[in-house]
């Protein structure tokens, strides 16, 4: 946790501390905003600028308060809760205000860990449940969103999650029809989520627009 500690004080403060200078004004910082004196050579030994001794509970405790945590105990325990909860308001952020910013959020994070994959699924459903099929279409597109970039059991646990929302989709729309044709959505939705339910409605009605341009082996076996 100190590791996170010393990046989350670094990112607070705008700026990396790797010399006597960055210590100094951090020192500055901390005693302006939490009313604490931290000395400067006391950061040296934390970022390792000198040789670097164990921090003292005083030393962890005055760098919670300036991460906005009442102490380093509190810091370990919520540290990630945190980041989560500013993590899901900067997707709802980009879910509203900035599709190219969304586009290069899910581009950068895919397969980085295998939590993002609840990240895509909200997003993707999302985007399904405001129709928005053209920005569904660039995110299918990605390089990474092939198959077999993904392990298969979030491959399930995301087909699942989202093909339960074809069903509200128009099969007249054109738009939502190179959705449906393109070969990731294919793959990771269509031919994982089976609705054998509807197989004589929409989701025959989609089986028989992807048969035409592309007669696929998996759409029959599919049927």
């Amino acid at each position: 946790m100190i590791t996170f500690l010393k990046t989350s004080t670094q990112k607070k403060a705008g700026f990396k501390i790797d010399n006597y200078n960055s210590s100094r004004r951090l020192s500055e910082i901390i005693c302006i905003e939490t009313g604490i004196s931290l000395s400067y050579n006391t950061l040296r030994r934390f970022f390792g600028i000198v040789k670097s001794v164990k921090p003292s509970n005083h030393t962890l405790d005055t760098l919670a308060l300036f991460n906005g945590f009442l102490n380093y105990t509190d810091f370990t325990r919520n540290f990630h809760l945190k980041n989560r909860w500013e993590q899901e308001f900067k997707l709802a952020s980009l879910m509203q205000d900035s599709e190219k910013e969304l586009l290069l959020f899910v581009e950068e994070n895919l397969h980085t860990n295998r939590d993002f994959t609840l990240k895509l699924t909200q997003i993707v459903r999302e985007l399904m449940l405001v129709k928005n099929y053209d920005l569904l279409v660039q995110i299918f597109s990605l390089k990474k969103m092939t198959y077999d970039h993904f392990n298969f059991d979030d491959i399930a646990y995301f087909a699942n999650c989202t093909g339960t929302l074809l069903k509200t989709f128009d099969s007249e729309s054109e738009e939502l029809q190179k959705l449906v044709l393109n070969d990731n959505f294919l793959d990771l939705i269509l031919t994982i989520y089976v609705d054998y339910k509807h197989l004589n409605s929409y989701y025959g009605n989609w089986l028989i627009i992807i048969e035409k341009p592309y007669k696929k082996k998996r759409c029959q076996t599919i049927l």
